[in-house]
């Protein structure tokens, strides 16, 4: 195990031709953003596979980035020099992946940016049976899908329940929704221009 992580001077370093890499780099303050990157210009450049995946509350989401397919790091989601963590994240994270949970966390934030992010530790550690499977199948040449969400809450809720939840997060994620945050300032960055995120799908 190198110790050192993943150096944005050197993303190389610890890659490999055909290295199926794993992404779990946190991506809420600017130094781990810049390290990110770095993996995924490197990564896009040598042709790798990358799996990667955000803590969102309850909910994992995981993406995958086949970079023998795709030709734009972070399939050209995040400007050239683009270190700003919520931005990214808006660019990165699609609406629907959103729990209703992180909206309250959104705009608690949108006070007091200088704390910290909460995380559930029964949500991080999703990723690792996630990440197995991706890589069993990649590595055995069978399809995958391009992203996965699992929300841990809405798993254990009943059906009516999840119905009722997922009902209440859509209403949330209208432009004229009461709380201030509005879906994530309702913008994400694409290609390097902001773009509605409303209908961008």
């Amino acid at each position: 195990m190198d110790e050192r992580g993943i150096d944005p001077s050197e993303p190389d370093r610890l890659l490999r031709e055909g290295d199926l890499v794993i992404d779990a780099v946190d991506v809420t303050e600017r130094p781990g953003l810049a390290a990110k990157l770095a993996l995924h210009r490197a990564c896009c450049r040598l042709r790798l596979r990358v799996i990667t995946a955000y803590d969102v509350a309850s909910t994992q989401y995981v993406e995958l980035y086949d970079y023998t397919r795709v030709r734009r790091p972070l399939r050209g989601r995040v400007g050239s020099g683009e270190l700003e963590p919520l931005r990214v994240l808006r660019a990165l994270v699609p609406l629907h992946a959103l729990p209703e949970e992180i909206f309250m966390v959104l705009e608690d934030r949108r006070r007091h940016p200088d704390d910290g992010w909460p995380q559930l530790a029964m949500t991080s550690g999703l990723l690792g049976p996630l990440a197995v499977a991706y890589v069993l199948r990649l590595l055995d040449g069978r399809p995958v899908r391009r992203s996965v969400r699992v929300d841990v809450l809405d798993v254990v809720r009943p059906p009516a329940h999840r119905l009722l939840h997922r009902r209440r997060r859509d209403v949330d994620l209208l432009p004229e929704a009461p709380w201030s945050v509005s879906a994530w300032n309702a913008t994400r960055l694409w290609s390097g221009r902001a773009e509605q995120m409303f209908g961008a799908e």
